[in-house]
């Protein structure tokens, strides 16, 4: 009976021992519950929630330069556009918005249209906007043109320039002349953002039939191009952007003619913290994963088990990038991603229980389901050193590949090149030049970085968990054979 006891006894302290090690977290690298609570304080302050805006002023800009004509002449995809951009702002429930209506060249005119609202695109004549319209149809210099528009811009004003955004430069070296239109779009968007820190801007391509001439850069005509892009661009302060983005884009962006956008702001890293993020412990890994979970239920930092350094770690991280203002494409382009210690292998979107890659899909546990509540992505990254590292990732504020792709600073062939036809002279270094303005602080170059804590297995888990496990079973049975020798000595 002594030796059962005692073998009970030994048995219970062992079991509380190794519970304690399997338990011990310190001295490691997750977050502490301050440091949760404090970033969740912080973001309830930067993140800025759609304002009640009661009213607003919706100041639409339409391109009154030659090169428009094949846009306004007849029923055409850019009137529709139009006509249903202002139906949507007409129906956006929150904020009542008064429209004004003005051609733009080298002046700002209102042409005093005797419709409103959304039967303005109605009365939008070829006839209209030579006889109404004031000022130089002959040339399009849109760093004026933005300049005139952004000086127009007060506080509560959503304006909207539509054009074809194609730059017609005085004679001269095209190159020079590129670069000049360049750095005037910069110094005027500075001198915007110095009266108005709160100012975004949002481009938006479309596709539209065209009816007339297009004029290429040495002014010669060309009659037989059939269909042409355009832009739409977007000001507007924080507030009443987020109620574009929310309620008036995703509508812009279901229309046929819809092909690409951009959109720029002065929101810095900070301003975009991701600290709603988990890590997958059950799939995708290369490894056994221990979670470290700290406040609230979502992983915050891992173990990886039986690895002693990883440099064939692979684990997948769920993320929210629903509020980053950035088109679904762009968020699913690696190249606009930075990491330190890790590469990332794919990225796919949380749909159905199930992370949807490219080319195949992951069913994700019905444990790790409530984890994912209210996140959007999965990356799934690799490590790429010796040694446990933490995982650093960024979003980084790239000009999109579609940027470069439809832009061109040659139009003389396009009479007979498809590829130019579909483009814009000059687009690039309009983009460019915004871009600059908005990252000229130099705190503007991310959307978010994210840090996740990797750490190396604990004593608690890994090689070291099974041998305990196993040094268990080993003890249980000499206990049960102690208790049988016990009885039939008995």
């Amino acid at each position: 009976m002594k030796q059962l006891i005692a073998g009970i006894l030994f048995f219970t302290s062992l079991v509380f021992i190794i519970s304690s090690c399997a338990r011990d977290r310190t001295g490691n690298k997750n977050i502490s519950s301050e440091t949760v609570e404090k970033h969740i304080k912080k973001d309830s302050v930067i993140v800025i929630e759609n304002e009640n805006i009661q009213k607003a002023h919706l100041k639409l800009y339409v391109e009154n330069t030659a090169s428009m004509d094949g846009y306004i002449d007849g029923r055409t995809r850019f009137k529709d556009v139009l006509r249903q951009l202002l139906i949507e702002i007409d129906n956006e429930n929150s904020t009542e918005f008064e429209t004004e209506f003005f051609l733009v060249n080298d002046r700002i005119k209102d042409p005093e249209f005797t419709a409103e609202n959304t039967k303005i695109v109605d009365e939008l004549t070829l006839e209209l906007v030579k006889s109404k319209g004031e000022g130089s149809r002959g040339n399009s210099n849109f760093d004026q043109v933005l300049k005139m528009i952004l000086e127009n811009q007060e506080n509560n004003d959503l304006s909207i320039l539509a054009a074809d955004l194609i730059y017609s430069p005085e004679d001269g070296e095209t190159e020079k002349r590129l670069t000049e239109f360049r750095d005037l779009t910069k110094d005027a968007f500075l001198k915007a953002r110095v009266a108005n820190k709160e100012l975004e801007t949002t481009i938006l391509r479309f596709k539209s039939d065209f009816t007339s001439v297009y004029y290429d850069i040495n002014n010669d005509e060309i009659d037989d191009i059939s269909e042409r892009p355009f832009y739409l661009m977007i000001f507007g302060n924080r507030p009443i952007m987020d109620v574009f983005h929310k309620k008036i884009l995703p509508e812009l962006e279901a229309n046929v003619n819809f092909e690409e956008s951009f959109h720029l702001n002065n929101k810095s890293g900070d301003d975009y913290s991701i600290s709603d993020y988990t890590v997958l412990t059950t799939v995708m890994n290369s490894t056994l994963l221990q979670p470290i979970q700290v406040v609230d239920s979502k992983t915050k930092s891992i173990e990886p088990a039986n690895i002693e350094n990883n440099s064939d770690l692979q684990f997948a991280l769920a993320v929210d990038l629903s509020q980053i203002p950035a088109s679904k494409d762009y968020l699913m382009d690696i190249s606009n991603y930075k990491t330190e210690n890790y590469s990332i292998e794919k990225i796919g979107v949380i749909r159905n229980n199930k992370a949807v890659f490219e080319n195949s899909e992951v069913t994700i546990p019905n444990a790790e389901l409530a984890k994912l509540e209210g996140l959007s992505h999965i990356i799934l990254v690799s490590s790429t050193g010796s040694g446990v590292n933490d995982l650093t990732l960024k979003l980084v504020k790239n000009i999109p590949p579609w940027v470069q792709k439809y832009s061109n600073a040659d139009d003389t062939d396009i009479a007979t090149n498809p590829v130019k036809q579909n483009q814009t002279f000059g687009f690039s270094y309009l983009v460019e030049g915004l871009q600059e303005a908005y990252q000229q602080d130099g705190r503007n170059q991310n959307f978010f970085a994210l840090t996740v804590p990797v750490q190396a297995a604990s004593p608690g888990s890994g090689l070291g968990t099974i041998f305990w496990v196993v040094l268990l079973i080993i003890l249980l049975v000499g206990i049960i054979f102690i208790i049988k020798n016990n009885k039939s000595r008995r």
